[in-house]
């Protein structure tokens, strides 16, 4: 049956500016790219986040990403000064599970930033 998760991926419309995103902006790790097939695949903690150049491209036709942050204050500040494109008034909202706030990559897909309450 299913073992893990391979990977999560999402569609944007150039690959080498995702990656750079992902890799500058969020401080993901470059592990496999091919721009001639248009795949990238990038990790954060064991798990891998692909990237293909297919449309539709973001704007809510991929899953929502949800990455853990370590002090989403101080991870919030530092996206805020790259000129990350924060939603919902670049507010973080607190739930019985924990706080996160949503942002935007340049492709328009939606990310979930967290901090659970433990």
């Amino acid at each position: 049956m299913i073992r893990s998760v391979a990977n999560i991926m999402l569609s944007v419309s150039d690959l080498d500016k995702a990656c750079a995103w992902y890799q500058d902006i969020l401080g993901l790790t470059l592990v496999y790219k091919n721009s001639k097939t248009g795949y990238a695949e990038l990790d954060v903690g064991g798990t891998r986040v692909a990237l293909r150049n297919i449309a539709p491209y973001g704007h809510g036709g991929n899953p929502m990403l949800s990455l853990y942050a370590y002090r989403l204050d101080n991870t919030v500040q530092l996206l805020k000064q790259r000129d990350v494109q924060f939603l919902d008034d670049g507010r973080i909202q607190s739930e019985f599970y924990g706080r996160h706030i949503r942002l935007q990559d340049p492709d328009g897909n939606i990310l979930t930033l967290f901090e659970g309450n433990d």
